[in-house]
Parts: structure tokens; C-alpha cells; sequence
């Protein structure tokens, strides 16, 4: 007999709103503290959460509450996978890496939004956005470092 033993999943699905957003994170990083090993995949992994999903509320669905957001995540042993749905406005895309050099960068260059993707790209390993039958899919990958010690 095979037994496939799936990964530890965490879900929840919520209204677009600032609030239900913060909640959903915390109760995120308890799971992602009882079941990845690794604190600073968890804290990232909380950074990305928190962009993430206020992208949603504030590009996807402007704003509106009410609106529902799909969350799950999933632990592997090289990673922790994200999974965000909604059924906003379709994304423009995720857009491309930019390094900015801090020593020829000038001010009035800097680009007025997108420092939360410019984070969100930093914190993971992998990003990948599909817009399907009305709806926004967005995976993010975090790597893990499995042989960490949460306790330090």
C-alpha cells in the first residue's frame, strides 16, 4: 500500500478588509511557528503576507469591502508556498526586478508605489501570477532553511 502523506496546509478565506487582513496574518505566522523550523523564513514569510494581500485589497478590489480573498499556505521541506485568490481587477503583471544601485541612485528617480513588490521579490525564491476565468491567482515561494533552529 503507498500512503502519500501530504504537507502541513494552512487555509482561511476572508473579507477585503485592513482588519480581517491583520488577524489572518497573525493567525498565519502562529501555524507557520508550530510547523516551519526555520524564524526567519516565518518573519519573511509574514513581510510577504502582509504586502501581498493589502495589494489585494487596495489595487485588486480598490478598496471595497466585503470582497473575498482566498489564503493558503503550505510547507515543504525547501519551502513555504503561498497561494492567494481573488476575483478583483486583473493585475497588471508582476513587475520585473529593478536593482537599485544606492550609489548612483538619484531621488528624483525613485518610483512613487512598488516598494512592496520591490520586497515581496526580495523575500522569495519564486513568483507566479495567472488571472483565469475572472479570477487572480498569485503563488509565492519563501525559502526555508530546514536545518534552522526556531529557538534562536
Amino acid at each position: 500500500m503507498n500512503f502519500r502523506i501530504s504537507p502541513p496546509v494552512f487555509r482561511s478565506e476572508f473579507k477585503s478588509e485592513q482588519s480581517r487582513i491583520t488577524s489572518t496574518v497573525a493567525e498565519a505566522a502562529v501555524w507557520l511557528r508550530k510547523t516551519v523550523p526555520d524564524e526567519d523564513a516565518v518573519q519573511n514569510c509574514e513581510i510577504v503576507l502582509a504586502e501581498a494581500l493589502n495589494n489585494v485589497v487596495e489595487h485588486a478590489y480598490k478598496y471595497q469591502p466585503d470582497k473575498d480573498i482566498a489564503l493558503e499556505l503550505q510547507q515543504t521541506e525547501a519551502s513555504i508556498e503561498i497561494f492567494i485568490k481573488d476575483s478583483g481587477d486583473q493585475f497588471p503583471g508582476v513587475p520585473q526586478k529593478k536593482p537599485l544601485d544606492p550609489l548612483t541612485l538619484d531621488l528624483e528617480d525613485l518610483p512613487e508605489g512598488g516598494f512592496g513588490w520591490m520586497m515581496i521579490q526580495a523575500l522569495t525564491k519564486d513568483i507566479y501570477y495567472s488571472y483565469t476565468d475572472g479570477k487572480n491567482s498569485l503563488q509565492l515561494s519563501i525559502a526555508v532553511n530546514s536545518n534552522a533552529d526556531s529557538n534562536h
